[in-house]
């Protein structure tokens, strides 16, 4: 059936397939539950009040909503994948040796992205943002497109290896990490912003801008 809309402000557990005209998780303390493995078809999934959390903890693969998160856990098990542009502004956490599966579509980072267990993140054409004004460590990806640091304050550290296309640097101050080596196939512009090396190596097969 359809469900016109719900207000959460506390715990909501969806356990079965359903239409949601609306949800919201509308206070800090607001926490939803997504266990079904054919996740409920929404409208409108608004999940950006600071402080709330959305789990995708179904037992095997899920495709999640496309919309802006704050605080976005992936548990349970299995893959994860973006059912389109994300953009999570608190942390997204990869819990469980759950893995996350951008496809082709954009994932932009605002907060920290942490992987917790073995787990893989990868994706294809859609590339990654590191965006927003927090202090951001940002675990190993690996993506076919563009990565993008585009921030308004503070530093993002690469946690992790990170392999991408094109590397470019618009704001912000990225720190590469101690002891890694991030690989990237095509150019790197660095059109703003700064650049830390620490101990870690940039490896970069087309031109430096």
């Amino acid at each position: 059936g359809t469900i016109a809309g719900i207000t959460n402000n506390g715990t909501v557990n969806l356990s079965s397939s359903v239409s949601i005209i609306s949800f919201n998780n509308a206070i800090a303390a607001s926490n939803l539950q997504i266990t079904a493995l054919t996740v409920p078809t929404f409208t409108t999934l608004t999940a950006t009040t600071a402080g709330n959390t959305v789990n995708y903890s179904a037992a095997g693969a899920q495709t999640m909503q496309s919309t802006t998160y704050n605080n976005l856990i992936l548990s349970g098990s299995g893959t994860k994948t973006l059912g389109g542009a994300i953009t999570t502004t608190g942390a997204l956490t990869l819990n469980n040796n759950t893995s996350l599966a951008m496809s082709t579509n954009l994932l932009t980072v605002a907060g920290n992205l942490i992987n917790s267990g073995s787990g893989t993140i990868t994706g294809t054409t859609g590339g990654v943002t590191i965006a927003g004004g927090n202090t951001q460590s940002i675990a190993g990806f690996t993506t076919t497109g563009a990565v993008v640091v585009n921030k308004t304050g503070n530093t993002a550290t690469f946690a992790g290896n990170v392999n991408g296309a094109s590397l470019t640097m618009t704001s912000g101050i990225l720190n590469l990490g101690l002891g890694l080596t991030h690989t990237f196939t095509a150019d790197w512009a660095m059109n703003g912003g700064t650049l830390y090396g620490s101990s870690s190596k940039l490896k970069i097969a087309f031109s430096a801008t």
